[in-house]
């Protein structure tokens, strides 16, 4: 389960309440050029950004959510260790490796992370 942000990225989330049904649509009202920015305030699981952001010159991406901040901050700056905790989870995967996942508290960006998708994945 890679996580690396790429130039044909797409959401490493699945989210409640996506744009991905209606990004075609919400792009029709975005302005074009490379000398625009753009501001996601909502960035959830990010399928407006994937789509747009090779559209414009600097992205700003904003959620209400921390643990979903750390987690695009930590894909964007060491993707190996965070893919590398994933497998890690995704190995041990249970029922009962599910819930000590769920249960145990890090203040460590990369296993925030770690947990936030493999709980994101498996939650769903």
């Amino acid at each position: 389960m890679s996580v690396a942000v790429a130039n044909k990225s797409k959401p490493f989330l699945h989210w409640i309440g996506s744009k991905r049904r209606i990004v075609n649509k919400l792009i029709e009202h975005l302005p074009q050029g490379s000398h625009y920015n753009y501001y996601e305030p909502f960035l959830g699981g990010g399928a407006l950004f994937f789509q747009v952001r090779h559209l414009f010159k600097q992205c700003f991406l904003s959620d209400i959510n921390l643990d979903l901040i750390t987690s695009y901050n930590a894909v964007k700056n060491n993707p190996n260790e965070v893919n590398r905790l994933l497998s890690l989870y995704h190995k041990h995967h249970s029922k009962d490796y599910y819930y000590k996942v769920k249960n145990k508290y890090s203040n460590n960006p990369n296993e925030i992370t770690a947990k936030f998708i493999y709980l994101n994945k498996y939650s769903f």
